[in-house]
């Protein structure tokens, strides 16, 4: 065994004794398979993410024309029944948009008889075009015998209207 007197070489001033040289290399940032496996990761979540909200979407379109629909019909029967301008009140879906008249008289050129409210069609309605009339004081449909049916879709949802010769607005 060799044993060094490093305190003689010190004072001495003779060379020290070598050292070990490891080469240490110090690397920052991240491999190409940690970067591909967040890349996956953040690509599922999105489309997991995306899936989910197209379907609200679609959905709050849905349930947002049915209820205008119904809102419109609705004030439609109020209005009559209410004796609004005294005249009956007729609520009309077009091809694209829904109206609701303040008279018997459907006059398509006169706007001072019509309210006009958009109508999304993205959506089904079935029938497509038609009119319900309700009588001034009373809301009865006499055209609804014995009910009209207005069926909403969307391809995933359904939904009805139904009005009958009462007036009544039955919805499910």
């Amino acid at each position: 065994m060799k044993l060094r007197n490093t305190s003689i070489l010190k004072k001495t001033g003779a060379a020290k004794p070598r050292q070990s040289i490891k080469t240490t290399c110090h690397t920052s940032g991240f491999t190409l398979i940690e970067i591909l496996v967040v890349i996956g990761l953040f690509t599922l979540i999105v489309g997991i993410g995306m899936t989910f909200s197209l379907d609200s979407y679609r959905n709050y379109l849905f349930r947002s024309e049915y209820m205008s629909a119904l809102n419109i019909m609705s004030q439609a029967r109020n209005r009559a029944i209410n004796n609004f301008n005294e005249s009956p009140h007729t609520f009309a879906i077009l091809a694209d948009e829904y109206r609701l008249y303040a008279s018997d008289i459907y006059d398509s050129g006169d706007s001072s008889t019509y309210e006009s409210f958009p109508r999304n069609n993205s959506l089904t309605i079935s029938p497509n075009t038609g009119t319900y009339e309700f009588s001034q004081l009373s809301g009865d449909n006499p055209t609804c015998d014995p009910d009209c049916v207005i069926t909403f879709g969307n391809g995933l949802l359904t939904k009805t209207i139904t009005v009958n010769v009462g007036g009544g607005i039955i919805t499910n």
